[in-house]
């Protein structure tokens, strides 16, 4: 006769902690996570280049993590905008008796 509470699993409370927040940290959290994304696949990618100009040479390593850092923000901002639910916002149009 006495249920014990089941408990949740860390996967099942992160979970309900996302689908709590407010779309638009959502958002930024993606953003967030694209900028990390691109700065680490690019970094990793100018750990094999150097940059030498002006008779001076610079691993690019940072370089390239800033350029791939913005361009995952970037990226996951577009997509952000073009995956947003569409709201209809009726107080700007006219009726017909306008």
């Amino acid at each position: 006769m006495d249920e014990k509470p089941t408990e949740k699993s860390w996967l099942e409370d992160a979970i309900d902690t996302v689908e709590k927040l407010e779309p638009s940290t959502v958002s930024t959290v993606k953003e967030v996570a694209g900028g990390a994304a691109g700065a680490g696949l690019l970094g990793m990618v100018g750990t094999h280049v150097g940059i030498a100009a002006l008779g001076t040479a610079i691993s690019g390593v940072l370089p390239f993590a800033i350029v791939g850092g913005y361009l995952g923000w970037l990226g996951m901002r577009k997509l952000n905008h073009f995956t947003a639910p569409k709201t209809e916002d009726n107080s700007d149009k006219k009726t017909p008796n306008d």
